[in-house]
């Protein structure tokens, strides 16, 4: 009722339905209530889309930078947010280019994550469907890459690796 209430009202978000929405993601994603899964389910597109508003919308970088974790740790198996791929790619976009290492770390995680686990004739073409999306997310991962002690230079030159080994494995 509370996670239902907390989107119906995404444009007059106080920050206290934000830390709600927080807190039950992660409660969710870590097990402790598995039925909230299902629950969860039909409500996703309009949950990635509120949130996806918020971020458009906000000028307050608090709010954004909530919005963009909530959209990246939706509590979801990977199957089911394969039909918003498009969506959450351009919310990752925004993380990598904040400037929380909190968020650029997320990013970074999650692109990974993607990569390791989504079948290569998918996300290539997913990420190349509009040019202006891949070439943001070329530029947004390019800005990371920065020799140590930057904590996050490694992390994008095995994710950009990964990506090109993905990308030659498609082409053939």
């Amino acid at each position: 009722l509370a996670f239902r209430s907390a989107m119906e009202n995404t444009w007059s978000w106080p920050d206290s339905n934000c830390m709600l929405l927080r807190y039950v993601f992660r409660s969710i994603s870590a097990g402790k209530f598995e039925e909230s899964y299902k629950e969860l389910l039909p409500l996703i597109p309009s949950v990635l889309n509120g949130l996806y508003r918020v971020l458009c919308a906000s000028s307050d970088t608090v709010i954004s930078h909530t919005a963009i974790e909530l959209c990246l740790t939706i509590p979801a198996r990977l199957s089911s947010l394969l039909p918003h791929l498009n969506l959450l790619l351009r919310i990752i976009i925004p993380a990598l280019d904040s400037d929380s290492g909190d968020l650029v770390n997320l990013g970074l995680r999650t692109l990974e994550f993607w990569v390791d686990n989504l079948n290569q004739q998918f996300l290539y073409p997913e990420i190349s469907k509009q040019a202006n999306l891949l070439s943001s997310l070329t530029q947004s991962l390019s800005r990371h890459l920065r020799p140590a002690p930057y904590p996050y230079g490694l992390l994008t030159l095995r994710l950009l690796g990964k990506l090109g080994g993905k990308n030659r494995q498609v082409l053939r």
